[in-house]
């Protein structure tokens, strides 16, 4: 990480990165939003399709793959829970709400393609 000093007012008029959390990890963060959106994708196509193997496959790498990379990318990972603390005037905290949602809500609309005779799945006497 270079230092230089900058004047109250340069940091404004000159480019000035953010080199703690970009330099060198850029294909991080293109990775990061490539699986994430892949994954909900496939996840999205596979409900119109009825194909439930594509829900848990959408699920897991918009999920996993694209959550452990934005993990790897971060700065400091372990400061990532602060993210959830201010949605009231953060992009990004509102962003992680969302994903965060679609996580719990994928996760029991994809648990009767794994678990057979769950009360909200198709094939359960409960619902009929």
């Amino acid at each position: 990480m270079k230092t230089s000093r900058l004047m109250s007012y340069e940091w404004m008029v000159q480019h000035t990165p953010q080199e703690e959390w970009i330099e060198g990890k850029g294909i991080l963060l293109w990775l990061a939003f490539f699986f994430s959106e892949i994954g909900a994708g496939i996840y999205f196509v596979s409900i119109f399709l009825d194909f439930k193997p594509g829900w848990l496959m959408g699920w897991l790498v918009s999920l996993v793959l694209g959550g452990f990379i934005h993990l790897a990318f971060l700065g400091k990972p372990l400061r990532t829970w602060r993210i959830f603390l201010r949605p009231a005037s953060s992009e990004i905290s509102r962003g992680m709400w969302v994903v965060l949602l679609f996580a719990v809500i994928g996760f029991f609309q994809v648990l009767p393609v794994v678990v057979s005779g769950l009360p909200w799945s198709g094939d359960s006497s409960v619902l009929k």
